[in-house]
């Protein structure tokens, strides 16, 4: 299976450069992956980003500032023609030798593609941040998140979807680290800043309630599928 990492970033060259690198590195089969990167044409840093080196990374610049993350990741995912999509972050680090392995195995063992994987995030807990799902996912879904959030909650929509028929697998060997100022593992920075204090969480956290019955709309067809195949 090939596994596309979609990733918007801003304002982190290098940490997207690092990102890149811990996970081609670790990859078993580095050719079966391939990063899509979108940053936005008035980030201070997107000349530098011009300069990473392109080893399989397909390069999708915003130009249209002030989108949204979700709307950036529903663009790259459309954009991504590779049997997985795993919504990765610029400030995660990939630990996990073989993750490559472990994450097409989760999707082998349900051959219909309708499943949330999810890794652990460093802090081995039970909870669905950096995900992956499949092509076919996405065909009842139309998009990989919510275009509606401003940034959070995206990853709750997936997991709530998920749980609702049943598949959520937690990659629990599979650590993508966090490497999250909150965590003490990066310093705080403007990208950070931008997303917090403002209202931004607890408007999407509303958003997340008002989603619960087109969530269960969704479910539904997904369960008939489930059941037809």
């Amino acid at each position: 299976m090939k596994i596309a990492l979609l990733c918007p970033s801003r304002g982190r060259p290098q940490r997207f450069a690092d990102m890149a690198h811990s996970a081609l590195w670790t990859a078993s089969y580095p050719d079966r992956v391939m990063l899509y990167l979108t940053a936005d044409c008035d980030d201070p840093k997107f000349d530098e980003y011009l300069k990473l080196p392109p080893h399989r990374t397909v390069w999708h610049p915003n130009m249209v500032p002030g989108r949204k993350v979700p709307e950036l990741l529903n663009e790259l995912a459309r954009r991504a023609d590779e049997d997985i999509l795993f919504a990765v972050s610029d400030d995660i680090l990939f630990r996990t030798q073989g993750w490559d392995d472990i994450l097409q195995a989760a999707f082998e063992r349900y051959p219909d593609g309708l499943l949330v994987a999810y890794t652990n995030d460093g802090l081995d807990r039970d909870k669905c941040l950096h995900f992956a799902v499949s092509q076919r996912w996405l065909k009842f879904t139309g998009d990989l998140i919510w275009p509606g959030f401003e940034h959070f909650y995206g990853d709750e929509w997936v997991e709530t979807l998920g749980r609702a028929i049943g598949r959520t697998v937690f990659l629990r060997d599979l650590v993508t680290e966090h490497m999250h100022y909150k965590y003490g593992k990066a310093p705080n920075d403007a990208t950070y800043s931008a997303k917090r204090g403002n209202g931004m969480s607890r408007r999407d956290g509303q958003r997340m309630q008002e989603q619960l019955p087109e969530i269960e709309r969704i479910a539904e067809r997904m369960r008939a599928a489930m059941v037809a195949a």
